[in-house]
């Protein structure tokens, strides 16, 4: 099965402007996009499609020096195609031709990936299964009683909303509905809820979506401690 990677992103949130792009920001000396492609392989999944944006010719020659142990694909996508464009793209392409898993390049977590596909398979109307987890809130949580008195202190706790964790399964017949300027969460996905296309397979395990300096200084000293859950999957 083919796993897409949708690596298009510029990193500008964290102070690596334009030596690099998103997706080859390192986390404990590897770019993130190999740990990535690494929740993938360690669980069977090691034939990959990435989706390149931002810089792809960098992306190209990392993949040409990396010597990775995995069937692995960088096809230039457009400096500024959505992300629903870049699947339509690697489509018409012939890349994506059956269930394909998909992912951003810059979400990691400690995900199943056999729960997430089983999950799909036995959801008939699924066109499209959307991992859902839940964010941590950026700040500490006041909790007020009677008279406003602080009752209550939680230093960032889970919120009860859910998010896209960002791996997905999709099925050709949503691939069909895309063009080149769609965009995936903005437009795609929201028009497959109206159909009852849409499922979601809840992971409540970790998550953390690396986005700007903050998060990156995060799962780098997870990395150094020994620590990081995204490695304790699969084998």
């Amino acid at each position: 099965m083919i796993t897409v990677i949708l690596a298009g992103g510029k990193g500008l949130r964290m102070d690596y402007g334009e030596r690099i792009p998103k997706s080859l920001v390192p986390i404990g000396g590897k770019p993130i996009i190999e740990h990535v492609m690494n929740i993938y392989a360690a669980q069977g999944f090691g034939d990959f499609i990435i989706a390149a944006g931002h810089m792809g010719d960098h992306l190209k020659k990392w993949h040409e020096n990396a010597n990775l142990p995995w069937q692995v694909q960088v096809v230039h996508t457009g400096e500024d195609t959505p992300t629903g464009g870049r699947i339509k793209i690697l489509s018409n392409l012939g890349f994506i031709n059956g269930t394909s898993l998909l992912s951003y390049a810059d979400g990691l977590a400690d995900i199943d990936l056999q729960q997430l596909l089983q999950t799909h398979k036995t959801s008939p109307n699924a066109q499209v299964t959307v991992t859902a987890v839940q964010p941590r809130s950026q700040f500490g949580v006041l909790d007020l009683g009677s008279g406003d008195q602080v009752i209550g202190f939680r230093e960032k706790p889970l919120l009860k909303m859910f998010v896209n964790g960002g791996f997905l399964v999709v099925e050709p017949s949503f691939v069909e509905t895309l063009h080149v300027e769609s965009d995936l969460e903005r437009e795609a996905l929201p028009n497959l809820v109206k159909t009852g296309g849409l499922q979601a397979y809840r992971h409540l395990g970790y998550f953390q979506q690396v986005d700007n300096i903050k998060d990156l200084e995060t799962v780098n000293s997870l990395w150094k401690e020994g620590a990081a859950p995204w490695t304790h999957i699969g084998v």
